[in-house]
């Protein structure tokens, strides 16, 4: 994602680790959908790659446009988030 389009980024939500955030990414790239992981301070310091390890968590952000479609995909895959 360009930084000149930060702006209209949209937190689709909140997923319990990188493994599901990279998971949901790789769904949305191939629909045709940008997106960006931003995960919690811990996870990034420490660079671990648990699926869900305690406190941490990932958010996905696409841009606004694609946040509908990007949601419908999540809760296809997430449905029990």
């Amino acid at each position: 994602m360009t930084k000149e389009k930060d702006h209209d980024l949209v937190e689709l939500q909140s997923l319990p680790g990188i493994i599901y955030a990279e998971m949901v990414q790789k769904a949305l790239e191939e629909e045709g959908i940008q997106s960006m992981i931003k995960s919690d301070v811990f996870s990034s310091v420490m660079q671990t790659r648990g699926a869900n390890i305690s406190g941490d968590s990932c958010r996905l952000l696409v841009h606004k446009q694609d946040a509908p479609r990007a949601l419908e995909i999540l809760h296809t895959m997430m449905d029990h988030f």
